[in-house]
């Protein structure tokens, strides 16, 4: 009888020995899992500061290129209270009043036609972009007093180089540049009554 009841306690003992374990192996799990999301947490909200300070930056950003009406566009496509005279003026294009940066894809487009008016020598002879219609661009460069019709936003580095020759045979005479099609380039002077009697 006393090895039965021997035998009896050391069972017992196992259990509760296997139950303590697993309780205590539970236990440990959680704590991991809490400190794991704790962990979590804190890098998600360093994350989400950084993230937000970067967007502090990019709003805050001094570095104009366009302007839409009375406001100015900085670099990264947000609206800001820093002016710039020698900003290109957006037409065709509107911030609402909750609205404070271009919509992404046009703006990647227009920061696109900015380098290449920036490679082509040309930025600081543009006075306004016309993107009413995007698939009828147009670029007028006060200076040259002439306008580029572009047609789109593709092949923007081919038809830079076409706009580049044009400008060039067609230096000091008013007309329009057109490039919609690079196949099809060509010049349109501007007809001016002064040289009909001239």
């Amino acid at each position: 009888m006393e090895k039965k009841t021997r035998k009896k306690s050391i069972l017992l003992t196992t259990i509760v020995i296997v139950f303590i374990t697993i309780i205590t192996i539970a236990i440990i799990i959680a704590i991991a899992a809490y400190l794991m999301n704790v962990i979590k947490e804190k890098q998600y909200k360093e994350i989400s500061e950084k993230q937000q300070e970067v967007e502090n930056i990019k709003r805050e950003n001094d570095e104009i290129l366009f302007r839409i009406g009375n406001i100015y566009i900085n670099k990264y496509g947000y609206g800001t209270t820093f002016n710039n005279s020698s900003a290109i003026l957006l037409e065709g294009i509107n911030l609402e009043d909750n609205q404070e940066k271009i919509q992404s894809s046009l703006f990647e487009n227009l920061l696109n036609l900015y380098d290449v008016l920036t490679s082509s020598d040309l930025i600081n002879k543009v006075s306004k972009i016309d993107v009413s219609d995007l698939e009828n661009i147009e670029i007028y460069i006060n200076s040259e007093t002439k306008i580029l019709q572009i047609g789109n936003f593709e092949n923007l580095s081919t038809k830079f180089v076409w706009i580049h020759t044009l400008l060039e045979q067609e230096e000091g005479v008013p007309g329009t540049i057109v490039v919609k099609d690079i196949n099809e380039v060509y010049f349109m002077e501007v007809y001016n009554k002064d040289n009909e009697n001239g």
